[in-house]
């Protein structure tokens, strides 16, 4: 439906935070050997997206203990590199699809100094965990997944569209006028198609196709979607003080996310939430691992996954593939819904990452930094439940 892909446009340009609550509860069969998981599931009654931008796996967290990081990469020539300690700030890099398929070469991995804004190397560093302790303490106390892609090679629009479409309507661009996207573009806005013959068409940026959103509206279950709205700032870009799009803070952006978790974690409805936090695109950031090819689109480069819930799997590591859709089949699941298309009816379902047969996990209430010195980051952690 077209005003539900308005709101998904909206999507494309902020950190996002995505909400679905349990009113009415469709039933699906289901297959013996997951009927415990599924019982399990019946504890998540709110389920929430927190999606923020440009960042591969090896950037945030390529130096975690145990799981598929890298401290060096691989330039055009074929030398390998260390990669340097990215400072709190940064330029931007490349990041369109043509910057993501010319950076995989083919699953080499090994062609980011090629890509636009990328010469100088820049896009070859990462953080260590005194950069950004907070999300490395959200990583050691619940779940960390380790083999999530983004769902297509290229930027945030199409992006952020599988997030709650599990397709992009063919679009493998950002639109290339400013203020707006979507259905509420001005008329003279484009974006560039991937059309299955391999030629690009230029169109509207304004798609008529099933959503997340009409599934759960059909199935009588109540959403929200927070940004902010036209003619507010940040109605792109959030003015990047609420998500972490270079050149923008890393300390304020995981200053923003903290805010929210503990919001959450203090709140009335943690004991029964599941939280996705992930980031969109690739950003032009090295990343070591090949992404798997499964049609024309993707997958992209890996993101960072957080999985962030009372019944996440406790310090667990997850080497499950993940991409976007793979957020869209576990409500899907919880809630009874028919998948959208062959992207969320093959993906994973996260269902790895839950354990539902322990105590549920105390809250993890973390003190948001000051900003001026990013590497000191006082924390009060929980208890550990064992």
């Amino acid at each position: 439906m077209k005003n539900e892909i308005m709101k998904s446009r909206f999507l494309c340009g902020i950190s996002v935070v995505l909400c679905f609550k349990v009113n009415a509860l469709a039933s699906a069969p289901l297959g013996d050997d997951r009927h415990r998981d599924d019982h399990g599931l019946q504890r998540i009654q709110h389920i929430v997206f927190i999606i923020k931008e440009n960042r591969t796996f090896d950037n945030y967290f390529g130096t975690f203990p145990g799981a598929d990081g890298a401290t060096t990469g691989v330039i055009h020539t074929g030398e390998v590199i260390p990669l340097s300690r990215q400072p709190d700030m940064t330029h931007d890099i490349g990041h369109s699809f043509y910057d993501a398929v010319t950076a995989i070469n083919g699953g080499a991995m090994n062609q980011f100094d090629l890509i636009s804004e990328g010469e100088d190397l820049s896009g070859y560093s990462q953080y260590l965990e005194e950069d950004i302790p907070n999300y490395w303490a959200y990583a050691r106390y619940f779940t960390l997944a380790d083999q999530m892609f983004s769902s297509l090679a290229g930027p945030s629009f199409p992006n952020h569209l599988y997030t709650v479409a599990a397709q992009s309507g063919g679009a493998i661009s950002n639109p290339n006028l400013g203020e707006i996207w979507g259905c509420d573009a001005q008329q003279n806005t484009r974006v560039q198609v991937l059309n299955e013959d391999g030629t690009i068409s230029l169109v509207y940026p304004c798609f008529d196709f099933t959503t997340l959103a009409d599934r759960l509206e059909e199935g009588g279950i109540s959403w929200k979607y927070y940004a902010p709205g036209i003619g507010q700032s940040g109605f792109i870009w959030s003015s990047l003080d609420a998500i972490k799009h270079p050149p923008a803070s890393t300390c304020i952006g995981e200053n923003w996310t903290v805010e929210q978790l503990n919001a959450l974690m203090q709140g009335p409805l943690w004991s029964s939430t599941a939280l996705f936090l992930t980031w969109d695109d690739f950003g032009g950031f090295y990343d070591h691992v090949p992404p798997p090819e499964v049609d024309r689109f993707g997958f992209g480069p890996r993101v960072p996954l957080l999985i962030i819930s009372p019944y996440a799997r406790h310090g667990h590591i997850s080497h499950a593939v993940y991409e976007f859709s793979s957020l869209l089949k576990f409500v899907e699941r919880r809630f009874g819904l028919a998948p959208l298309g062959d992207r969320d009816q093959a993906a994973n379902d996260l269902l790895d990452s839950f354990d539902f047969e322990r105590p549920p996990l105390k809250p993890l209430i973390l003190e948001p930094r000051a900003c001026a010195n990013a590497a000191i980051a006082p924390t009060r952690e929980a208890e550990d439940p064992d």
